[in-house]
């Protein structure tokens, strides 16, 4: 299990430039992140990385929003490693690295003054087991969702699924697999999401425990978007407080304020797990 620092948020824009010096910083231009999937079972490269952790020959020099310009007070054959980071459940608070995806190692030749510009890619850790990995093309994992083919409403592919709101306007979409997990050594979960909507959902899960018996608890509540967007929801310590051995993601709508058309839409959703 890769280490996993839940919530650790550094400070941005950490300075590589020590002050009062006269050198000539390299520079690192990294325009973006991107995710190589190595198995068709991994789905979609779908990604939202939104930042870097830079690392020069193992030294931390900060965590930066992407895109972004480093100055880096190193030159000759430096080895680089770049770590994908993004927002932990959607709040820009809580930005962490994401355990999933691996970190891109590259020696490069820096040269004072002047600038390396790299694209990183990242795959998916060795480690990562896909308890689900639903992108609604052959079927629907999910119970209160139908696959759509409109173009309008499709996220990528020919299908993505629409929630489904009965009269009271209210709905949970619930997986109908319960998802086990080994409890000895504490877990890592996390449900990667995209979707866009019209009305608020709120993301949780069903869990079951020798403890507690079966619970419920909702995680996060996930506004509205007119244009497609991802989240990485983390559940590690939900599951891991709870010592739940089996468990169910669930997203719930609830709309009684106005009588608006309810249309929230999903796609490429992936629950990960290292034990």
């Amino acid at each position: 299990m890769k280490p996993y620092l839940p919530y650790l948020f550094l400070l941005l824009l950490v300075a590589s430039c020590k002050p009062g010096t006269d050198e000539v910083p390299s520079y690192v231009h990294i325009p973006a992140m991107s995710v190589l999937v190595t198995d068709p079972l991994q789905g979609t490269t779908s990604q939202k990385i939104t930042d870097v952790w830079l690392y020069a020959d193992d030294e931390i020099l900060g965590v930066y929003p992407l895109p972004v310009t480093i100055p880096v007070l190193k030159t000759g054959t430096t080895k680089l490693t770049f770590s994908p980071g993004i927002l932990a459940n959607g709040i820009s608070t809580t930005r962490v690295q994401y355990p999933f995806y691996t970190d891109t190692i590259m020696y490069v030749d820096l040269v004072a003054g002047q600038t390396d510009t790299i694209t990183p890619y990242v795959t998916y850790r060795a480690a990562t087991q896909f308890l689900l990995n639903e992108d609604f093309e052959n079927g629907n994992e999910f119970s209160n969702v139908e696959r759509v083919t409109d173009a309008g409403s499709v996220f990528e592919g020919n299908n993505s699924g629409r929630i489904l709101v009965d009269t009271t306007r209210y709905v949970r979409m619930v997986t109908n697999t319960k998802f086990q997990v080994n409890q000895d050594d504490g877990v890592i979960v996390f449900v990667e999401l995209d979707y866009k909507s019209t009305h608020v959902m709120k993301a949780g899960i069903i869990g079951s425990s020798n403890t507690q018996g079966t619970f419920v608890i909702s995680k996060v509540f996930i506004a509205p978007q007119d244009d497609w967007n991802k989240i990485y929801l983390n559940f590690t310590p939900e599951i891991n407080n709870t010592l739940a051995y089996e468990f169910q993601f669930f997203l719930e709508v609830n709309e009684q304020s106005t009588t608006d058309d309810i249309n929230n839409y999903i796609d490429n959703v992936k629950i990960l797990l290292d034990e």
